[in-house]
């Protein structure tokens, strides 16, 4: 599976809500580095998918815009915006580095504004 295909994926499963089909998507060590911090392997990564599906995204709560999607090799990046209940995020973007199938770091970084 391609870096595009398995970005896909795991964007259906956070559009879903669905934290174990997110998290079969990652590495067991995999990185995801965010404005507020680092989250190092599956528990961490793990809570961070809980608390943003039971929180800002949680399915049906959200609309979300992709502005651009691009891949190179086993790198992804991503720039979307969303309205989300009671926030806007008028710009966003993330990165994705894939291997073997699986993610193996992402960051991601926003801009979120109170509606």
């Amino acid at each position: 599976m391609g870096t595009r295909e398995v970005i896909e994926r795991h964007l259906a499963a956070v559009r879903r809500g669905d934290v174990p089909a997110v998290m079969a998507g990652f590495h067991d060590d995999a990185v995801l580095m965010a404005c507020d911090g680092v989250l190092r392997g599956r528990v961490e990564i793990t809570e961070g998918f809980e608390r943003l599906i039971d929180g800002l995204f949680a399915p049906g709560r959200y609309d979300y815009i992709l502005e651009s999607f691009q891949t190179w090799g086993d790198t992804g990046q991503l720039v979307w915006h969303a309205t989300c209940d009671g926030t806007v995020i008028p710009f966003a973007t993330e990165t994705y580095v894939v291997r073997e199938g699986r993610i193996a770091a992402q960051t991601f970084a926003a801009i979120f504004e109170e509606s």
